[in-house]
């Protein structure tokens, strides 16, 4: 069955309130989700919290949000208005993983693993990066491909979850940005990570869209890809007040969920890694040092779809964890081509959007 897709046009507010308006009930359901746990995670905490807690944690990111870009907080005071959401909810229900982590919650999930690929290495001669998205398996329902259209910026496509702003994504011009979580301990009252991807996506250009993330008050840490159509490409791993610029190696890079960058490693901030995470940037590694000069949409998909080990790339429910592959995703920034799997990318239906 097609990914349900979303079409938005006009201001930020407008679209926000289009988009609430024809998700309401998805978007409550989604947000729910996140609000039950952000309730258990606030529970386990020494000493124990509540919801009322948490919303007020989150409460205190609104004013940042909407300092570093109105038109992002527009869009969101939009989705609030038509689905009956609060501003403080929709904060946790778009920015959980970072929102996690302002809780202090530790300990790693079966979380995204993303890969990247330049010339001479693939087929056509361009880059290509391309991602898992590993979440909890309660966000499934609720995948959507959003088509904005906005008076005052470029057009946007991104694959995201009900009631959420920017999570995978590329503009009209090329622009493309994806991600994968990390773990800092300096998180803060801040800009969570969705919206750092959607205002990234507002920009015309790569340095931009970069300064977007870099110069931002971060929620928290993670690791951001960006490349466009002219085949340029910036890693960026994050903390709430650090960052470090990685570029492609032998022009192809793999990141999972930790740290790699020495110095952000030696901050302090940085959690140690996980086993799923280092047995999946092994893996990644290794199948792209197998790369040849043939890479193409298909054969990056088929490394996402990799089931080696315990703590393989593609992770399906089981029941031990509630994590999963929930998506897939692969980008041309030069042929403005982008190709998503709903469901792990080894059984997932695939289809190919553009901007």
């Amino acid at each position: 069955m097609p990914l349900r897709t979303v079409e938005l046009t006009g201001t930020p507010l407008a679209m926000g309130r289009q988009y609430g308006e024809e998700l309401r009930e998805e978007a409550r359901a989604m947000v729910g989700t996140r609000l039950e746990l952000a309730a258990q995670t606030a529970a386990e905490l020494q000493p124990a919290r509540d919801l009322q807690w948490c919303l007020d944690a989150a409460a205190d990111a609104v004013p940042v949000v909407e300092a570093y870009s109105p038109p992002v907080h527009q869009e969101l005071q939009g989705i609030a208005e038509a689905t009956g959401l609060s501003l403080p909810e929709l904060v946790i229900g778009n920015g959980w993983t970072d929102f996690r982590d302002l809780l202090k919650a530790r300990g790693a999930g079966h979380n995204c693993t993303s890969i990247a690929a330049g010339a001479p290495l693939t087929a056509d001669g361009h880059t290509l990066v391309a991602q898992t998205w590993d979440m909890n398996h309660s966000a499934a329902p609720y995948l959507v491909v959003v088509r904005r259209r906005p008076d005052d910026g470029p057009r946007t496509l991104s694959l995201t979850t009900s009631g959420c702003l920017s999570l995978i994504g590329m503009n009209e011009d090329g622009l493309a940005i994806g991600n994968t979580n990390l773990t800092p301990t300096d998180a803060r009252p801040g800009v969570f990570y969705l919206a750092l991807i959607h205002e990234a996506l507002r920009q015309r250009t790569l340095d931009r869209a970069v300064a977007a993330i870099t110069d931002a008050c971060r929620m928290s840490g993670h690791y951001y890809y960006l490349a466009d159509a002219a085949d340029q490409f910036v890693g960026l791993e994050t903390m709430a007040t650090r960052h470090a610029v990685m570029s492609l190696t032998d022009r192809r890079i793999c990141h999972a969920n930790h740290y790699l960058d020495q110095a952000q490693v030696a901050s302090g901030m940085a959690t140690a890694p996980g086993a799923s995470s280092l047995s999946r940037q092994e893996r990644a590694s290794e199948l792209m040092a197998g790369l040849r000069g043939e890479a193409t949409d298909t054969s990056l998909s088929q490394i996402l779809s990799d089931h080696r080990g315990e703590n393989c790339i593609c992770r399906h429910v089981q029941e031990d964890t509630p994590w999963a592959s929930l998506a897939a995703v692969v980008m041309e920034p030069a042929t403005r081509q982008v190709w998503v799997w709903d469901g792990p990318p080894c059984e997932g239906d695939v289809q190919c959007f553009e901007p």
